[in-house]
């Protein structure tokens, strides 16, 4: 929080903390040595079109409440499973089976689930320019093709429809994104 509010979205980190340098938060994915790319993330279908893993009691409270509320009338886990407590087993499945991992501000503009939703090949959706600025040095340059960024305003006064937006990604371009994510994920990993 700065100054008891929410960043505003056309704030940058550079903006408001000029010194800021970040790095993501260590991944919960470990590759082997002997491997390029992950191979538990690949092995797992895909059939879900969303997740969130954490709870919308803090961070960015607006974008979280009424993504919960937008998850809980969809009614179906399918289309967005909600997790309310970390379980690391769990949740590595949880994002490994989902297309999306819906990412709003935590307690700061990064969170390590963004990091665990980039290596476990999990499109992240943002909903603040802060948080798609965390960390550039290790994905300034590839995340365009790797994310999706959702006008926070614009969600917030209820234009939009997260399941319907990623409904209608073209699959060209989730295809890019997967593969962005492939090749580039285990630069958010490290050790």
């Amino acid at each position: 929080k700065h100054g008891g509010h929410f960043y505003q979205q056309n704030d940058t980190i550079q903006a408001t903390h000029p010194n800021l340098v970040s790095v993501p938060y260590p991944s919960s994915l470990h590759y082997a040595a002997n491997k390029t790319v992950p191979h538990f993330p690949n092995e797992i279908p895909r059939t879900t079109l969303m997740s969130f893993i954490g709870k919308d009691n803090h961070g960015d409270v607006k974008v979280r409440t009424r993504l919960h509320k937008q998850c809980k009338s969809y009614k179906d886990n399918h289309i967005c499973d909600w997790r309310e407590k970390y379980v690391p087993e769990k949740d590595a499945t949880t994002k490994a089976k989902a297309v999306f991992c819906l990412e709003p501000a935590g307690d700061t503009p990064g969170r390590k689930s963004l990091s665990d939703s980039i290596t476990f090949g999990c499109i992240p959706v943002l909903f603040s320019d802060l948080t798609d600025d965390v960390a550039p040095w290790h994905w300034l340059s590839w995340k365009d093709r790797a994310r999706v960024l959702i006008p926070r305003h614009e969600f917030l006064a209820g234009r939009i429809d997260v399941k319907r937006l990623l409904q209608s990604i073209p699959s060209e371009l989730l295809a890019i994104m997967q593969r962005t994510l492939r090749t580039k994920s285990r630069q958010f990993q490290y050790s």
